[in-house]
């Protein structure tokens, strides 16, 4: 099961937010999709189903794959903090208090 720190399963430790995605590898084998890092994938190459942090968009008009590699996802997430830092009421929050609200 993959879900993703804004709701994932990554690298073992359960991280919170709002994604789910399950398969067995009878479901799905060896599926790829396009990375959807807003400012552009960094590792260049499809992402493995079986290997990824699946997003949940809370936009009904979202095109996006809503798939990353776990290294974009990292990236992604670190953008988020940055804009929580200088983003309203989320400026006076600890950096705890930041990633708990992602």
């Amino acid at each position: 099961k993959v879900s993703s720190g804004i709701n994932a399963e990554y690298g073992g430790k359960e991280r919170t937010s709002s994604a789910s995605f399950s398969s067995t590898s009878d479901e799905i084998d060896d599926i790829f999709i396009a990375c959807c890092l807003p400012s552009g994938c960094t590792v260049q190459s499809p992402v493995n189903l079986h290997q990824c942090v699946k997003l949940v968009s809370s936009s009904d008009q979202c095109t996006c794959s809503l798939f990353m590699h776990h290294s974009c996802f990292e990236i992604f997430e670190e953008q988020v903090l940055q804009h929580l830092k200088l983003s309203g009421r989320a400026r006076s929050w600890s950096e705890k208090q930041r990633r708990q609200n992602i």
